[in-house]
């Protein structure tokens, strides 16, 4: 009896683990994520699809999100510098990564919200709010 409810206790231990196929950690999304803002920072649109993921891209189009960046860049100015305000990982399903951004472009500050997760082992950006 003893053994079987020690066996029942170690099994309960490992599955409440976070143990995930597509673990992620705020280290390494928090490097993606300022990878992307420095391309973003020297205007280097054609290279910014590489960190989105493909869902991303289901309500705005690759073009149209470029044309809001860009416009944004000409409207408010050039990012002068960005500073990790927040990050937050959550377990479910899939585990992804929230970072929050100040981004300082001269006139006003922005915040970058960014929700990261891995798509067969790559990190991919499926959402990205730019709050004015």
């Amino acid at each position: 009896m003893k053994k079987t409810f020690a066996a029942i206790f170690i099994l309960l231990i490992s599955a409440c683990g976070n143990s995930y196929k597509n673990d992620i950690n705020v280290s390494e999304a928090k490097s993606m994520s300022e990878e992307l803002l420095v391309k973003i920072q020297e205007q280097n649109y054609d290279v910014i699809r590489q960190y989105y993921s493909d869902n991303f891209f289901v309500e705005v189009s690759e073009d149209q999100w470029k044309k809001n960046l860009m416009m944004i860049n000409d409207n408010i100015g050039e990012i002068n510098r960005f500073e990790l305000s927040n990050s937050e990982i959550t377990y479910g399903s899939e585990p992804f990564v929230a970072l929050t951004y100040i981004v300082d472009r001269g006139k006003t500050p922005e915040i970058h919200e960014f929700s990261i997760t891995k798509e067969n082992g790559t990190l991919k950006i499926f959402g990205h709010k730019i709050k004015l």
